[in-house]
């Protein structure tokens, strides 16, 4: 009635560590192009902040490179150049 189950269990615990070992390449691959989308995304916001940051130390004939007006960072770049015309 008994039978010897080791090489079940030997498979069994092969395909545990199989699955982590994808499972955590996958985490590594997503997270990586995570970040360079993220990063991406966000350059035009820092491109900004640098001019906002030249202003604020007295460049005052510097502007925002215009954006798209659809995006948050082309209607941030024209509410700033806006604010800057008016001074």
């Amino acid at each position: 009635v008994a039978i010897d189950l080791s090489d079940v269990d030997h498979t069994v615990r092969s395909l545990v560590w199989l699955q982590a070992g994808i499972g955590t390449a996958v985490l590594a691959v997503v997270g990586i192009a995570s970040f360079v989308v993220v990063y991406r995304s966000l350059r035009p916001l820092a491109e900004v902040e640098q001019t906002a940051a030249a202003i604020a130390a007295g460049q005052l004939d510097r502007r925002v490179t215009e954006r798209d007006p659809r995006t948050e960072v082309g209607r941030l770049s024209l509410a700033l150049n806006g604010m800057l015309s008016q001074i």
